[in-house]
């Protein structure tokens, strides 16, 4: 299997005339670690401040708080990139360019290419669009965040693939 793209843990791959999404996991972790970043960066800089302006005992324990963030962002670091090299899991939404058909896990129709259309779309309590393929119902693909992947790219692969000329290779 060839990956065309990636968003935030989920993966579209091409394996011959299919191009399958599958989930391989892991896309909360740019979240986190930003959020650790940050908490390192604060309590680290403010901890030290507080030692070396007004009292060393009240800024020790803050620093040292700052220092279970920095190690949290280093292992979280870690574990995003353990997870890009896991396994792929089998596709749970296929598109067949030898049929020009939409399959689900299950491999039942859910539409032809020309009844499928792909769109960004708006996601409640996130400034970062998701992906979905319409065929004929809304289906989530991918989801971006303001500190992970955006789906662009994932959606221009996904155009290409629906394309009448696409390879069938």
């Amino acid at each position: 299997m060839t990956i065309l793209a990636r968003c935030n843990g989920t993966v579209l791959v091409e394996d011959g005339p299919q191009v399958g999404v599958t989930e391989q996991g892991g896309g909360w972790l740019g979240t986190a670690i930003f959020i650790a970043a940050i908490a390192a960066t604060i309590f680290i800089g403010g901890g030290g401040v507080l030692a070396m302006t007004v009292a060393v005992m009240a800024g020790v324990p803050i620093f040292i708080v700052g220092l279970g963030a920095l190690a949290t962002t280093v292992l979280l670091v870690r574990a995003h990139r353990a997870s890009k090299t896991k396994a792929l899991p089998a596709p749970w939404l296929v598109f067949d360019r030898a049929t020009r058909v939409v399959r689900d896990r299950a491999g039942a129709v859910l539409c032809s290419f020309d009844e499928c259309r792909v769109e960004r779309v708006f996601q409640v309590a996130s400034s970062s669009r998701a992906l979905a393929v319409y065929c004929p119902r809304k289906i989530i693909v991918a989801r971006g965040t303001p500190f992970g992947d955006d789906v662009d790219p994932m959606k221009s692969a996904l155009e290409h693939v629906l394309r009448p000329h696409a390879p069938t290779s």
